[in-house]
């Protein structure tokens, strides 16, 4: 997998979301975490147009890694529509 693995803390807005198979599920809506404690908990998933579109959460746990080009997940892109709204 080509590109330089990233922190958390440099997931940005806008930024694609991946499936395993390398297909674009959507992009970062926001990033979940706890700032003060250092915690990552995961992403919400915009899907659909930027200003209307659903948020999913995904768990950091799904998160296999971030590359300044996208969020690359554990996720098939059948599993997307069971994922939790976000928080």
């Amino acid at each position: 997998m080509p590109g330089e693995s990233l922190a958390w803390r440099m997931i940005k807005p806008g930024r694609s979301v991946v499936a395993r198979d390398g297909t674009v599920i959507g992009t970062v809506g926001r990033v979940l975490a706890d700032d003060g404690a250092d915690i990552f908990h995961g992403i919400a998933l915009r899907r659909g147009l930027p200003i209307v579109g659903e948020e999913r959460e995904v768990l950091a746990a799904r998160i296999d890694r971030i590359t300044e080009d996208a969020v690359h997940t554990t996720l098939d892109v059948a599993e997307i529509e069971m994922l939790p709204a976000a928080r």
